[in-house]
């Protein structure tokens, strides 16, 4: 099933520039039709069904008033089409395919399409802090988006993922784990709404409030990561999971940022006995890697088959040892 979506607008260079955004919005099957002569787009709609209508206001007609109509509009929106949702038309492509995404989430035809990948989830996880688990999580997800598509999602209590990204953050993941409690079937195009983009990979914004991680059980996010895997093409997804261990049930390969101060190893003894006890990684690919490592330092004889990381900055070549790393990951 295909979405019908109708662009009309006196200026043929905007329809088409449009039309070629929305072209590169490859996760969503859309047919896309365009129009800058009022009559002949009023004759089509006339005799077609259209999903969804993106409309300047001098188009509009009561002839095609119906609930999927988003107004271009140039600045004031006229009384009579106040109803209906609208977008300044010289707003970022960004936004005005975020209007539409909208409207499309709400609709009941549903985003259907086949897994092509065996998707591979890693969780990055540290019992200790400030080792630089961020900074890694952001270093895999560029270096393994050179060969293939990612999705990063970090579920710290205190994320400083904005910051790490310079992007503008103007909604946040609390929305999506509340329709994953309603098991909303459309969650994947929610997944598409609220998503940004940097570099070469995809990211989910992180939650304002925490109270929103702690109400969601390990069903509605194994509802989440079964929508996305199901109906979006991400070959891997990485978790910055936080403090959220019972996640480690939905990973592939859990990978342990450790430094080598006493107090750090201390955390990272302790934690994997209770590790062991419990069972917490049971059957996963565990990965532990020690960050900040520098030429002289000496590895504990009791941690063996770790990998050795010096400090990760944002750049464009990264060191080997990472790609040691995502070797690993691929097992």
């Amino acid at each position: 099933m295909k979405y019908k979506l109708v662009i009309a607008d006196s200026e043929e260079q905007y329809v088409n520039g449009l039309i070629s955004y929305v072209l590169t919005q490859k996760d969503l099957p859309i047919e896309v039709f365009g129009f800058s002569d009022k009559a002949i787009f009023l004759d089509y709609v006339k005799y077609n069904q259209n999903d969804i209508l993106l409309v300047c206001t001098e188009f509009l007609d009561e002839t095609i008033m119906s609930k999927n109509i988003i107004n271009l509009s140039r600045g004031n929106v006229q009384k009579e089409y106040s109803n209906y949702p609208y977008v300044f038309k010289y707003s970022r492509l960004q936004d005005i395919w975020r209007q539409i995404l909208k409207i499309i989430s709400d609709l009941d035809i549903l985003l259907s399409k086949k897994c092509l990948y065996h998707t591979k989830v890693l969780g990055i996880y540290s019992p200790v802090g400030q080792v630089g688990k961020t900074a890694l999580s952001i270093a895999m997800a560029e270096e393994i988006s050179k060969e293939a598509k990612v999705l990063l999602i970090n579920l710290e209590k205190y994320s400083s993922l904005e910051n790490f990204m310079g992007t503008e953050i103007d909604s946040d993941l609390g929305e999506l784990l509340l329709y994953a409690k309603q098991k909303y079937a459309n969650l994947a195009l929610k997944v598409e709404l609220i998503k940004k983009h940097k570099s070469n990979f995809d990211f989910l914004p992180t939650v304002f409030h925490n109270e929103d991680l702690l109400d969601t059980s390990l069903e509605d996010w194994q509802f989440i990561i079964d929508q996305i895997i199901q109906k979006l093409d991400y070959k891997y997804i990485i978790f910055d999971i936080g403090e959220n261990t019972h996640l480690f049930k939905l990973c592939n390969t859990i990978i342990v940022p450790i430094s080598l101060s006493v107090t750090s190893l201390t955390k990272f003894r302790k934690w994997m006995v209770e590790n062991q006890e419990k069972r917490l990684s049971q059957e996963k690919n565990l990965i532990t890697i020690v960050t900040g490592f520098k030429e002289g330092n000496t590895m504990p004889c009791d941690i063996p088959g770790c990998i050795n990381m010096p400090y990760l900055q944002c750049q464009a070549t990264y060191p080997s040892e990472l790609q040691d790393l995502i070797g690993r990951c691929r097992l």
